[in-house]
Order: C-alpha cells, then structure tokens, then sequence
C-alpha cells in the first residue's frame, strides 16, 4: 500500500507524488530481489542436500567393495588338483599391511613342496607361517616373505670418569615388517641424560607398535616434553626405519648427528638441520628416504663420536672415509672400526654411541 500521510513541513504536490513513487519503487525493487535471494538459497539448498546424498551412496559403494582374489584361488586349486589335492578349501587376502595370506584347508595331508605353487600364483615370495592337523584333515598357512635380512650392532662407551652413558639406542620389528632402529642422546651426560634419553626411547617404541606413524609418534614425544613439569629438558633423536619388503628407508632426525649409508656404488650422508625435541612445537617432522637394494650399510652415532675425531662436520666426514674405504661384512665389524677410530683421537669427552646396521636380501 501506498503511504497517503506523511507529517512534516509543507512541499509541493508533484514533489511529493515523485518521492512517493521512488519509495515505492525501492520497495518493489527490494521485494523482487529478496524473492530471487530466497529462490537461489532454495535451490542451493536442495543442490547441496543432493550432492551430499551422492557422496554417501559413493561411500557406501567403496565401503562395501570387498578385493576378490578368485582367480587367484582358481589357479591354486588347479594347481594342486595337477598334483593329486581334491577339492581344498582356499581363502587369499590382502592383509591391513598389503601382504598376502592364504588359507589351506585339505582333507589329505600335502607331502609336496606348496611354497612354489603359492609363489607362481601370487607373484609374491611366501613363507609357512603355521601349519596344523585337524580332526577334518589338515590347515597350512602361508603369508609374504620378508625380502630383506639385518644384522644390527650397538656400542657404546662413557664420558671420560663418568659410570653412566646419557646415550640410549633400541631396534625393533614391527609385525607389518618394518624395521625400526633409534639413538637418544639426552643433554649432558651421566644418570640425568639417560633417564631422559631412556624415556624417549620406551615411549617411541611403545607408541609405534600401537599403531602410531613414525611422524605422529614424534610430534607427541616433543609435546610431552614441552608440557612437562621438569626443567627443562632436550634430547637428540635420530631414527632409521627400513621397510623389509621394499627396502624403503626413511629418516628422521632432530639435533641429531648425521647417519652414513654405504651401498656397493656409493656413500650417502644424511644430514637433517634441525632442533632437539622438547624444545620448539613441532608444525611437520620432515622424512628424508632412500631405496635399498642390495647389500647396504647404516651408520648412526651421537655426537661424542664426531665431536672426539674433531668438530661435527669433520667427524662425519671421516665416517664416511672409513666406510668406504673399509672391508666389512658385518654390523659388529662396521661398529668396532668406527668406535676404535673415534678413540683414537683422545679419550672420550663426552657419551659415544655407535649404531652399524646391515641391511642384505634374503637368500632366495
């Protein structure tokens, strides 16, 4: 409706029509253009509810596809019924680390060598991981090989008239196979630094194995040590991890020394410039990674090594002049060299740990 009374001073008549017609005129213009908002909004609205409802039936088609392997276990039965094996039972899966598993059910015992047949099948190398005797006839388990062996050696040696090393190391395998190797060095020497270094290494380990990744399990140690209510504190850590399927090695390090690979065509020093944990929030834990082959050699240490032979960057230097110029042939030997030669230099100024790690492919 049109307002017919409006108070105030006196205006003229054809003045008053036209500003009566420019109000009229701002709310039409405002009434379309709030029916076009709430229009648009509307089919908004409906677009997205419809998007969404197609991304839930694509999340629920991808949930409810299962990797089907039957082909795979067609081959196998084929195989052993070549063989004499009537109607087996068979169920091949992919494991939640990507590896294969196969499940062997047979009325008649198999007195056959099956690893082959499991091998051409898969394309994969596999191993017996159980085999058992039933009431119903007998159950044989087979599961990826590991294609990669280590032999690892760890030494250590104390500060010059201290009864306690602040260095601290530990290995380990996960069950998907990957191999795990750690060296803390906590600030200073003696029974404090080794209480600390200690304690990262239990709570790395203890972290990993319950599913945490290499990154995650590192940004939570440093936040702990952030948050706790000791002084202050810091340790050096420096972790190698070799995936003993692939080879795949990765590295990660903070305020630690740097680590030298010795391959049959090369040494590699590893070097990462960066702070020990507990001091600094930690946005990203950078990974350096490699591939390993063939036979191959991974040299860690803590800084008392290099700073014995002389400062960091001349004591890494030499590691890897003595690796390659070295004949070894196993972790012990690579780590006794290495020690020896740090000794050499003087009496021990500080902690020393030496970690020599070799990593080799399994006889096929």
């Amino acid at each position: 409706e049109m307002v017919t009374h409006i108070t105030g001073r006196c205006v003229r008549g054809d003045t008053l029509c036209e500003t009566a017609k420019e109000i009229y005129g701002i709310l039409k213009r405002e009434k379309i253009i709030k029916k076009r908002v709430d229009l648009y909004a509307k089919n908004f609205s409906d677009g997205w509810a419809d998007f969404l409802e197609i991304i839930k039936t694509k999340e629920e088609q991808i949930v409810n596809i299962k990797p089907s392997y039957t082909s795979f276990e067609s081959d196998f039965c084929r195989e052993l019924a070549a063989r004499g094996i009537k109607s087996p039972e068979i169920s091949m899966i992919m494991n939640d680390y990507g590896r294969f598993e196969i499940n062997l059910r047979t009325a008649k015992e198999i007195l056959f060598d099956i690893i082959p047949i499991a091998e051409k099948v898969t394309s994969r190398k596999m191993c017996i991981s159980d085999e058992y005797r039933t009431k119903n006839g007998f159950v044989i388990k087979l599961q990826e090989r590991l294609k990669f062996d280590y032999d690892v050696s760890i030494i250590t040696m104390n500060k010059h008239g201290s009864d306690i090393s602040g260095d601290c190391a530990e290995w380990f395998v996960s069950p998907e196979g990957m191999f795990y190797c750690l060296i803390c060095d906590g600030m200073g020497s003696g029974k404090t630094a080794n209480e600390d270094s200690s304690r990262v290494v239990k709570l790395f380990k203890t972290l990993v194995l319950s599913g945490f990744t290499l990154q995650s399990a590192v940004k939570i140690i440093n936040g702990g040590m952030i948050s706790s209510d000791r002084d202050e504190r810091c340790v050096s850590f420096d972790c190698v991890t070799v995936d003993l399927f692939t080879g795949k090695t990765d590295f990660v390090k903070a305020g630690a020394v740097a680590s030298v690979i010795k391959t049959a065509k090369k040494i590699t020093t590893i070097r990462e410039n960066s702070i020990p944990l507990g001091v600094l929030d930690i946005d990203s834990v950078p990974v350096q990674s490699m591939f390993l082959s063939g036979e191959s050699y991974i040299v860690m240490m803590t800084d008392g090594v290099t700073d014995n032979i002389g400062d960091r960057k001349k004591g890494e230097e030499c590691i890897g002049n003595i690796l390659e110029l070295m004949e070894i042939s196993s972790g012990r030997e690579a780590s006794d060299n290495i020690m020896m030669s740090a000794v050499a230099e003087g009496v021990p100024k500080d902690d020393m740990m030496v970690c020599a790690i070799k990593i080799s492919g399994k006889e096929i």
